[in-house]
């Protein structure tokens, strides 16, 4: 599906592998330690493989969600109560991560959530982390900006529910695949 690096290298012998796992996280704000988690999406992406490999959690944040950001996300104090904890939730998601390079859409800004609350957990969070924000600006300079909302416009990509994690991160997946394996 994504790949076809010989479009990109004129070669048609067999394609390198290629994995990764693409994560978007939902939070209550902006600041990793004065917000919290509420959501952690991601799609494990091994190229040739037609089975993608998909997590997705909910994580209760201890204390309610502000009313704009259940607006934005649409996620709800009913639909985090109960669910697991941050170190329980960060735990499954590094578990399902292994050894791959993740890859986000403004990396810094998950990245610096993961390693904020990952970090207050004692878990090692030390992932390389590519931003696919970066990929767009080089790929599709002209755009008004690089939202990922925009460049999903721009290659006509349905983008499912914004601001939900599994769904930014297929957003993202597809972006990623097109900016930087399939060229323009």
């Amino acid at each position: 599906m994504f790949g076809l690096l010989s479009r990109v290298t004129g070669r048609k012998e067999r394609e390198p592998d290629i994995e990764f796992v693409v994560f978007d996280l939902e939070t209550t704000g902006l600041s990793p330690k004065r917000n919290a988690i509420i959501e952690i999406g991601a799609i494990h992406y091994t190229h040739g493989q037609d089975n993608h490999r998909s997590f997705q959690s909910f994580v209760d944040p201890g204390k309610p969600i502000p009313k704009k950001i259940s607006k934005l996300t649409g996620i709800t104090d009913d639909m985090v109560t109960g669910a697991d904890g941050p170190e329980v939730a960060l735990r499954e998601f590094l578990k399902f991560v292994g050894g791959c390079t993740l890859v986000a859409y403004n990396a810094s800004f998950d990245m610096g959530f993961l390693r904020h609350h990952g970090g207050k957990h004692g878990l090692d969070v030390d992932i390389p982390a590519i931003d696919a924000l970066r990929s767009a600006r080089r790929a599709w300079p002209d755009l008004p900006n690089h939202k990922l909302a925009t460049v999903a416009k721009h290659l006509d990509i349905d983008v499912g529910q914004s601001h939900r994690a599994l769904d930014d991160c297929l957003t993202t997946l597809h972006v990623y695949a097109q900016s930087t394996f399939m060229g323009k």
